[in-house]
């Protein structure tokens, strides 16, 4: 298992440009490769049959291509939605694969984030949706010019949480899963245990107060291959070209440089899964500058804590703030209103930052080695393993 944090502020901006540029030409040549099609749902929805919608994206030649089966969140396929799936297709289509993307809830009437409102809802549509992606899987086998061994599904929120339950079949369906942001209480495990059977990547926000990336990260696979990446200032549906904003309770936004990486970061990651014929006649997948993570030293860690407060979210989904004071001492809030209080203890050990609250986090001393870019504050342990986020606000 691999659990990474992607700084992604260092992006050249010529190479930013190059991908705007080739997007805007690429997408006029796609126009001719896309068409819409129909194909019905293998489980009834309230007694009726349904007949589910779908965009087709298409790279030019005969192949056999491989292919990705993409889905919407809880809020259905609403203009941004459709907007960023058609943008992941695009991208996709112009690395080699056919992309599939899959309307699940306007042929149901569930759309303008109906299914979002209830835990009940939220179960329910992780179920029908799954057969929905094994019924879109079997349609792009019926074609021609698909690698059936090569076909992989990509979720958004709800439609990650898909991504999860397929990477827990008992017969291994897609070849592997890439689940943007979702909820990883979805995991069938056993403690922090998950027996995969497929490979699944998990891209997430460190900011992410409706599915906080605490679960994901402590998730350990017993089978097929399992990665977690975290953008520290990432929020909830950081792929949408939107405002920051709430919707229902909870902060969505754009974040340019995780929507960028997490595409790479995919790619890379469904290339890994090819056969190396296949791989061999794939376009190459353009990389980010990433810069490799840069610590702060000990004397600016003691500068920096009293200086400032540490806000972020936690497993639970609770907001929390933490304020440290120059003589070691820390204490915290958590909850909606403030409701959970605790305090305790800080130091710098060589570089790194330790902590030992009285009862949070079973009152157990840690140290972590700390990043900060901006007001984006990240923590890791001793290996270099991301271990949380936060914005420290000064």
């Amino acid at each position: 298992m691999n659990h990474l944090t992607v700084n992604a502020r260092g992006l050249h901006r010529r190479w930013l440009l190059a991908v705007v540029l080739l997007g805007c030409q690429f997408s006029l040549a796609l126009a001719a490769s896309t068409r819409d099609i129909e194909f019905t749902a293998s489980t009834p929805y309230q007694d009726r049959t349904v007949t589910l919608h779908a965009e087709l994206f298409r790279p030019n030649g005969n192949g056999p291509h491989p292919a990705v089966v993409l889905m919407h969140g809880c809020g259905g396929l609403s203009p941004a939605v459709q907007t960023a799936l058609r943008s992941h297709a695009e991208h996709l289509v112009e690395h080699g694969y056919v992309a599939l993307v899959l309307d699940s809830f306007g042929p149901r009437e569930n759309s303008e984030g109906w299914v979002c409102k209830t835990f009940d809802r939220l179960m329910a549509a992780r179920r029908y949706r799954s057969a929905d992606a094994l019924d879109a899987l079997k349609y792009l086998q019926s074609l021609d010019f698909i690698d059936d061994d090569s076909i992989f599904q990509l979720g958004q929120s709800n439609g990650a949480s898909v991504s999860i339950r397929l990477s827990q079949l008992d017969k291994p369906a897609f070849r592997a899963s890439a689940a943007f942001y979702p909820w990883c209480g979805s995991f069938n495990r056993l403690g922090s245990k998950a027996e995969l059977t497929s490979p699944l990547v998990v891209l997430t926000g460190a900011l992410d107060d409706w599915t906080p990336p605490g679960d994901c990260l402590t998730i350990k696979s017993t089978g097929a291959e399992y990665k977690v990446i975290v953008y520290p200032g990432a929020v909830h549906s950081f792929d949408l070209q939107i405002p920051m904003q709430e919707y229902m309770g909870h902060k969505v936004g754009y974040d340019p440089h995780a929507a960028l990486d997490s595409r790479i970061q995919m790619l890379n990651f469904f290339s890994d899964q090819l056969s190396a014929e296949m791989k061999a006649g794939m376009p190459v997948i353009a990389q980010s500058d990433t810069p490799a993570a840069s610590y702060l030293s000990g004397d600016e860690i003691r500068r920096l804590m009293p200086s400032g407060k540490l806000r972020g979210v936690n497993a639970y989904a609770n907001p929390y703030t933490i304020t440290y004071t120059a003589d070691g001492g820390m204490s915290g809030v958590a909850g909606k209103t403030d409701e959970y209080r605790d305090s305790g203890k800080w130091w710098v050990r060589q570089d790194s930052f330790c902590r030992q609250y009285q009862s949070w986090l079973e009152g157990k001393a840690a140290c972590f080695k700390v990043t900060l870019d901006g007001n984006d504050i990240g923590f890791y342990d001793e290996d270099g393993n991301f271990a949380s986020a936060g914005s420290f606000e000064r």
